[in-house]
């Protein structure tokens, strides 16, 4: 895989991650105690199966892992 593809698919990933964290509070808000609880959970589960698709792409690059550090670190976001 390319360098270019591979920066895709990590932004796809981050992207992923940020968008569902950001439903969690409306999900508290809208759903029943025990609906939060399954689809936070669930919410959970599927950031985390997001972090192991960035970890598989950067055993293929592992210097894109360095670049989107150091871009946290400079702007506090990564993409």
């Amino acid at each position: 895989m390319d360098k270019e593809l591979a920066m895709l698919i990590v932004n796809a990933a981050i992207r992923s991650q940020r968008e569902l964290g950001d439903i969690v509070p409306l999900i508290k808000e809208h759903c029943t105690p025990e609906e939060y609880n399954v689809l936070l959970l669930a919410t959970g589960s599927a950031i985390y199966e997001a972090s192991l698709i960035m970890e598989r792409v950067y055993d293929l690059h592992p210097k894109l892992k360095d670049e989107f550090e150091g871009r946290l670190n400079k702007f506090g976001r990564l993409c």
